[in-house]
């Protein structure tokens, strides 16, 4: 999935067996017929769909509505297909149905027919498909709500624990956590958002209107231009974020933090207010263990919701039926 070589091979491959219903009814390998696939990689210069080409798990935000788009739009010309087999209904309505044997129980020549019949015989008088496509919105609620899980459940911990550390407060370690941590959801906002606006930027005009679709290509057009300034915000945002946990990893590791200003909490308490730990009570070990203890457990918590529902969601149990009972 995140070869964009194999991608491309397995393209081809497929396109290469592919065959396409002609005016004269006889199906040809579409490699003889024309240099166009039905499924195909965008491979255009094209500044807004840039993401799109790129197959890293990282881009898969800029696939979700035009990969589903795509995706609805051929499986409802099989659905379309299959219910017109259902009701004994060949590609070409002046045969009559022929019904298969054991083996095949739809014959092959109930799928002949005229490339305008073909057309006909998988499009549907009530088109399901939506622009966005159908439940996405759904399964973005979903996913962020598991990522935003994921990711304060991880952070909010390092934030927790250096948090309830004396000198108790917002420090420059959990300063450092609470900022990481907010600027990668903002980052993340930017580019669902970007996303919105790039997949809104390719909508046709349904009007005929000549001012309508002005107007729509107008505002396509903005949409385009915010979605690629807003994708490449977001991209150096989180660039300059990955720098910084990286820079607090190592400052944390190199005892940076370990200055007057940090260990006093000035950042939180302010100067008049901060103070430095010079040595902890009991009651403040029993606290700090506390703390850490239960960091430790809510990171983890956050981290096995996450991996268990990925493989709940990707690999479902077997529903129970009469058989199962058996």
């Amino acid at each position: 999935k995140c070869d964009s070589i194999l991608i491309r091979d397995a393209l081809r491959r497929a396109n290469r067996i592919a065959y396409v219903a002609t005016s004269d009814g006889i199906p040809k390998r579409a490699g003889i017929v024309s240099d166009h696939r039905a499924v195909f990689l965008n491979e255009a210069d094209d500044v807004l769909h840039n993401d799109q080409r790129c197959t890293c798990p990282i881009y898969n935000y800029a696939r979700l509505f035009a990969w589903t788009a795509a995706v609805e739009e051929i499986s409802e010309y099989f659905h379309e297909a299959t219910r017109r087999s259902r009701l004994f209904q060949p590609v070409d309505s002046n045969k009559p149905w022929v019904f298969g044997d054991r083996s095949c129980n739809l014959s092959d020549e109930n799928r002949i027919g005229t490339s305008s019949q073909v057309v006909a015989y998988c499009t549907s008088f009530f088109p399901r498909r939506s622009r966005w496509g159908s439940g996405v919105w759904g399964r973005i609620i979903v996913a962020s709500i598991l990522a935003l899980i994921l990711q304060w459940g991880t952070a909010g911990a390092a934030i927790f624990v250096t948090w309830e550390t004396p000198t108790r407060g917002l420090g420059c370690r959990s300063g450092s956590y609470l900022l990481y941590a907010i600027v990668s959801t903002i980052v993340w906002v930017l580019l669902v958002f970007a996303n919105i606006l790039s997949h809104y930027s390719t909508f046709d005009c349904t009007s005929y209107v000549l001012e309508e679709k002005k107007k729509h290509y107008a505002r396509v057009d903005l949409a385009g231009s915010l979605s690629i300034i807003i994708r490449r915000f977001g991209k150096v945002l989180a660039a300059v974020n990955a720098v910084w946990i990286f820079t607090t990893c190592m400052f944390q590791f190199t005892s940076f933090f370990n200055c007057c200003w940090c260990d006093s909490n000035v950042l939180g308490l302010g100067a008049a207010r901060a103070y430095n730990v010079i040595s902890l009570t009991n009651e403040e070990v029993d606290s700090t263990r506390a703390a850490w203890i239960g960091g430790a457990v809510f990171a983890s918590g956050a981290a096995a919701i996450y991996v268990g529902f990925i493989n709940v969601f990707i690999d479902p149990p077997l529903s129970v039926g009469p058989i199962a009972n058996k």
